[in-house]
């Protein structure tokens, strides 16, 4: 055998007794075997199935049942075991027989409800916690062509975003026992919608999810004319509704009625698919009615297919000028003298045009989607009314999508408090009880040349429209900035003027001067209602010369009068900081006031702003002598406890009321300088209800006359967590019931303390669920700009 063919055998033996060598033979032999007969017995001996109950509290119980019919009840978190022991491999199914029955609800989970009993033990887990519904809304009334967002929020923390009709949930469930309050956070821009009263959209979540509420947003999506701007006595007013009404269900009031006079007997109803027609009999108004005049139409009935009623029930009224005529401007018109840009199609080119083939009559400029940087102000002394946010083509109108911006770039003016550069001057004369004149649907920009110490959006001077009136109302104004060492910029300033009123305005003051103004009224009669209204930052620290305030008064006389009303005072500098001077004002009253017994201060949301000095107050009234303050439902709001939230320059006068106030983060509530007096207590109580007191409520009355000061509070409002000056100053159902429902009744100018800010009803609350309270001798208002009527803390 050769060599190689030894080698090769000896290799495949070597490897063989390689393997033969790893091999490892028993080593044990009964013992083995005992072991496993015994896990065999084991495994089919029966066994007790457990359950083990967690999260259960006290005084609750909760009970448990497998297939065998057998029940355990657990009082406690505890485990226990079925009777019957079961073979391991055994299928088993348990299910809760018996929830918790307490309050709050309490749910019980069985985590593995099937499976198979194992060896050597099977546990079941119970879980048990507190019951979570969701809460939900439907809409109805949303037309078929909207495009726009229509966003709900739930306690004013969690939001839901929808743009067609429908049911739907919140992202977040709410748990039993807690408080849902379902809002409109952002609106539809042309429709309304209301809330149906049942079922309601606040209340507290009772063992289930609470019926969802309804908001129903049948309503007008347009009026053409556009409501509050003017009518020829020829024109027919076309209104389109979201939805097609049911046949004959809508009704043209035909109620004979003057100042304002109704429409209704004059005209006829007619009805083509989703638009309502308003018709004047014989095809005109004349010469039953003639220019100028203030009229009305208001419908009601109308209900949809699903039985959904117009504006919930409220009626629809529109309201018109009855001019003599209407003019049309568009940046691609062209300017030429009346009786031309009498017609959409032929526009002019610039307002002032407009303004002038207006001449003397009764008369109103509608003006379209653009820029207009004028070189000179528009004047608007005769009859004249300025309405801007139209699309081209004059179709539509909505200020929001259709902006209609004016630029100031006027020259020679600006030196002065007395000659501001404004884009706008108003100088009106008398005009009789059914003129009104208007400016609405404008973004207006006053000029940003840094050479101009005085600008203003708006200049009122000497402008007395008495018996009529001056509504400046739905525009965004900016003050501008020019970023001058001195002088005044203003969002509107009004002086030696009557009857004008503001409202739905979004104001600025302008900045980087020595003073900036949202809004001065000076030696004037006005109404302040439902605006956003913000000074915005000034440069230097010396008061009175440089100072931001939201509103600045001056000059006041017994004959004028100023409502505040309702208002959102610097929302910009109360989310943003940045915005900040050395002495920053909510109000400010200045020294050269004589009389303030016709001024009331009336259910506003007031900050101070962010000033760096202490001479920054939500109110600060400065006056030549002691005067009245009438001051009611605000809510007063300092940036910090080391100022004080109103500051009296000298002493209050014996008619004054403060009442149904809430002062928040200011140590010193009150200050009177004339007294040398700081008031720091509410008394009965510094948590409690009633006047403010200079003594740890020894002395519990700041003003003359008994109860002058009742009803005030010192608490944290919690306001929503705003992002933006539009919900600034809201509340919520976490917000304080103080600020809630601490109100007194201060409805005393109606329309305008009727409603507030977002035009929702100041309602009289005098009983709320539990835990939420209504502060003893509250009326039930909220405190402030916003009104809420849900639960509270």
């Amino acid at each position: 055998m050769c060599l190689r063919r030894i080698f090769h055998i000896i290799l495949r033996l070597g490897v063989s007794f390689l393997f033969l060598d790893c091999y490892q033979g028993p080593k044990s032999g009964i013992d083995d075997f005992l072991a496993f007969s015994q896990l065999t017995t084991s495994v089919s001996t029966p066994i007790p199935l457990q359950v083990q109950v967690s999260g259960l509290p006290a005084a609750a119980t909760v009970s448990v049942s497998d297939s065998l019919g057998e029940i355990l009840t657990f009082s406690g978190n505890t485990t226990q075991s079925f009777p019957t022991k079961q073979v391991p491999g055994t299928n088993y199914s348990l299910t809760i027989t018996a929830q918790p029955t307490v309050t709050p609800k309490i749910i019980c989970q069985i985590t593995n409800p099937t499976g198979q009993i194992m060896f050597p033990s099977t546990i079941i887990q119970v879980q048990c916690g507190t019951a979570f519904y969701p809460i939900n809304v439907t809409v109805v009334g949303i037309s078929a062509t909207n495009t726009d967002s229509l966003v709900f929020s739930n306690n004013g923390i969690d939001f839901l975003t929808v743009t067609t009709n429908g049911t739907y949930s919140f992202p977040t469930t709410i748990a039993d026992q807690q408080a849902f309050a379902v809002g409109v956070f952002q609106g539809l821009p042309s429709q309304t919608c209301i809330f149906k009263a049942l079922p309601s959209n606040t209340g507290i979540v009772n063992g289930g999810s609470p019926p969802a509420p309804i908001l129903n947003c049948f309503s007008d999506i347009s009026v053409l004319p556009a409501d509050n701007t003017s009518i020829l006595v020829t024109d027919t007013i076309n209104i389109t509704l979201s939805e097609t009404p049911t046949a004959g269900s809508c009704v043209l009031d035909a109620t004979v009625a003057a100042s304002p006079t109704n429409l209704g007997p004059y005209a006829t109803l007619s009805l083509a698919g989703n638009v309502l027609s308003i018709i004047p009999n014989s095809g005109t108004y004349s010469p039953t009615l003639a220019a100028p005049l203030n009229v009305y139409a208001k419908i009601t009935g109308c209900t949809d297919s699903g039985g959904n009623i117009l504006l919930e029930g409220s009626p629809l009224v529109i309201n018109f000028s009855l001019v003599s005529n209407k003019y049309y401007v568009s940046p691609t018109g062209t300017d030429a003298a009346a009786p031309a840009c009498a017609t959409p199609a032929s526009p002019c080119a610039t307002i002032q045009q407009g303004v002038t083939n207006c001449g003397t009559n009764s008369c109103h400029v509608f003006v379209s989607q653009g820029t207009y940087t004028v070189t000179a102000p528009i004047l608007l002394t005769k009859k004249t009314s300025i309405i801007g946010g139209f699309a081209p083509g004059f179709g539509t109108k909505s200020p929001s999508k259709y902006q209609t911006l004016i630029n100031d770039s006027t020259a020679g003016c600006g030196t002065s408090y007395a000659l501001p550069c404004a884009p706008i001057i108003v100088t009106l004369a008398a005009l009789t009880a059914n003129e009104v004149i208007k400016i609405s649907g404008f973004g207006i920009f006053a000029t940003s040349d840094p050479t101009k110490a005085y600008t203003t959006g708006i200049f009122l001077s000497a402008s007395i429209p008495s018996p009529g009136g001056l509504f400046i109302f739905d525009n965004t104004i900016l003050g501008g900035q020019p970023s001058s060492a001195g002088g005044l910029l203003s969002g509107v300033q009004m002086v030696g003027s009557n009857n004008t009123v503001l409202e739905y305005n979004t104001i600025y003051g302008g900045s980087g001067g020595a003073a900036s103004s949202g809004v001065v009224v000076d030696a004037s009669s006005a109404v302040l209602s439902w605006n956003r209204i913000s000074g915005l930052g000034s440069v230097g620290s010396a008061f009175p010369a440089n100072y931001s305030s939201g509103v600045e008064v001056r000059n006041m006389i017994a004959t004028n009068s100023l409502a505040i009303n309702s208002n959102s005072i610097n929302p910009l500098a109360y989310i943003d900081a940045a915005v900040s001077a050395s002495n920053f004002f909510g109000i400010l009253f200045q020294s050269t006031n004589l009389s303030t017994s016709n001024v009331a201060v009336l259910g506003n949301s007031i900050y101070s702003g962010n000033g760096s000095l202490p001479t920054t107050n939500a109110v600060r009234y400065g006056a030549a002598l002691a005067l009245d303050m009438k001051m009611m439902n605000n809510q007063m709001i300092t940036p910090s406890s080391s100022y004080v939230c109103l500051y009296n320059a000298l002493t209050s006068g014996v008619g004054s009321s403060i009442q149904g106030n809430n002062f928040y983060s200011c140590s010193t509530m009150a200050y009177e300088a004339g007294t040398s007096t700081s008031y720091t207590s509410i008394c009965p109580g510094a948590a409690a209800i009633g006047g403010l007191s200079s003594t740890g409520c020894v002395v519990p009355t700041y003003l003359i006359g008994a109860g002058a000061t009742s009803q005030n509070y010192a608490q944290n409002p919690k306001f929503v967590a705003a992002t933006d000056i539009y919900h600034a100053f809201d509340l919520s159902s976490s917000s304080s019931c103080y600020a809630v429902y601490g109100g007194i009744n201060d409805n005393i100018l109606a329309p305008y303390t009727a409603s507030d800010i977002e035009t929702r009803p100041r309602t009289q609350n005098t009983a709320v669920t539990a835990p939420s309270f209504i502060p003893a001798g509250a009326y039930g208002y909220s405190i402030g700009a916003f009104e809420f009527n849900g639960a509270c803390k």
